[in-house]
């Protein structure tokens, strides 16, 4: 069936064979990163068993490509376990299975949506950002609004004990999270369905990365309500990702006026960076106090948690500390990270780390080649870049989606010859 012209040739899902399932298969991995009820400890064994059940009427020989970092995960879980003790208690059966569940669920989902899974995940979190807007504005312009779905969550929450609670000036709904304007914030900060605007802003970030990785252009829909919604979140982390992607990718563009483009560009966010409440003023505030603190204190703050987890990887550089909260350090620790990439080594120790990070890499390059020919690094590199402050904001290194990328590289490759296309590593039907 030909293609409407207002389609992105790149962003068009070839495979349509289950395309309900992979939808809803594709939200519940979303789910799993931070919106409400899809964050408690029953949907990993539920959703898993659900996964189990599909893959074993389709490819559930594929499952033995994971293993190159189950193994290793498993070798240091248990290394730790042994060694440490288990702060925060014993480490029996249920631990090792939950940890094992948590790492196995992200591939499950590649097995069965295959390499297009980031299509679909472009277009939930597109239109996740534009319903986010109806929300925001209602909010904005009808105060009595917000309260109105506040009061509905609250009652809802005692009538079902489900995942709606107070916490930090915001409130948690079953898809949707407001937030209140804070002293440092323009307006009301929209969070879209997560847990705070930073953590909308991660997921964000991937979206418009992936969609460039798919597309090399920067004039599609995607990228317009993307850069809104980040916009939106008011949060430091993600402005930065913007600049750095606007930045980048103008620098790579072919367009005869990206150098007066990028002058732009560089201006407004010198401006924004400048005097926004949230950016100079506020970086700069949490860079002068937190490298003064003592590091006996709780874990609280980017770059407190970078120099503990700097701590962590000089203290424990083989096998790391804290896969689980069982096998951490006590939060006051100087040795307990808590946030950004840096704690994946601190973590796992580096030689696991290293393997997360060059598959991180492998696994973008084979998104970048899968709809364009030749070498992809610079556009890789990019994306690495663009992604680099929200993921240094977040503890989302080990979410579902960030996994589900990292575990790409363990089933699918790409071919050396020209064109380059990704294929799958096991034989039968590619996904």
């Amino acid at each position: 069936m030909p293609q409407k012209k207002h389609y992105i040739p790149e962003l068009v899902i070839h495979d349509r064979n289950n395309l309900v399932l992979k939808y809803i298969l594709v939200f519940f991995a979303i789910s799993q990163c931070g919106i409400g009820v899809f964050q408690l400890k029953w949907s990993y064994p539920v959703i898993f068993g659900l996964l189990v059940f599909i893959i074993a009427y389709r490819d559930f020989g594929k499952m033995v490509n994971i293993l190159p970092w189950i193994i290793p995960f498993l070798i240091v879980y248990i290394y730790q376990y042994n060694v440490y003790g288990g702060s925060y208690g014993e480490v029996g059966l249920t631990q090792y299975v939950f940890a094992v569940i948590r790492n196995l669920t992200p591939f499950m989902y590649l097995i069965i949506v295959g390499r297009e899974f980031f299509k679909y995940y472009i277009r939930i979190i597109y239109y996740y950002s534009l319903v986010s807007f109806g929300f925001l504005v209602l909010s904005i312009v009808f105060p009595f609004f917000r309260e109105f779905v506040r009061i509905g969550a609250t009652m809802y929450s005692i009538a079902t004990k489900y995942y709606v609670v107070e916490y930090k000036a915001l409130s948690f709904f079953q898809l949707f999270t407001y937030t209140q304007k804070q002293s440092d914030s323009f307006f009301l900060r929209n969070a879209g369905p997560f847990w705070e605007p930073g953590a909308f802003a991660v997921y964000l970030g991937i979206a418009l990365v992936m969609q460039y990785l798919y597309t090399h252009s920067l004039n599609n829909k995607y990228n317009v309500v993307f850069t809104i919604a980040m916009l939106t979140t008011q949060s430091t982390a993600g402005y930065a990702t913007l600049m750095v992607f606007y930045m980048c990718a103008l620098a790579l563009s072919n367009h005869r006026l990206k150098v007066p483009y990028l002058m732009i560009i560089a201006a407004i966010s010198f401006a924004v960076y400048s005097y926004a409440p949230f950016m100079k003023t506020k970086v700069e505030y949490m860079y002068q106090t937190q490298t003064e603190q003592d590091l006996q204190g709780i874990t609280s703050g980017r770059f407190y948690a970078a120099r503990k987890s700097i701590n962590a990887i000089s203290e424990y550089p083989i096998f790391g500390r804290g896969i689980t909260r069982r096998t951490a350090e006590d939060a006051y620790s100087e040795f307990a990270g808590g946030y950004g990439f840096l704690n994946i080594p601190a973590k796992y120790g580096i030689p696991l780390a290293l393997i997360y990070f060059y598959a991180f890499w492998k696994s973008l390059m084979i998104y970048a080649s899968a709809t364009h020919k030749g070498s992809n690094k610079k556009y890789v590199l990019l994306a690495i870049l663009s992604l680099v402050p929200v993921f240094f904001s977040q503890t989302v290194y080990d979410s579902v989606v960030n996994l589900l990328i990292m575990q790409t590289s363990f089933l699918y490759h790409i071919k050396p010859s020209s064109p380059q296309v990704p294929e799958a590593n096991v034989s039968g039907q590619a996904a």
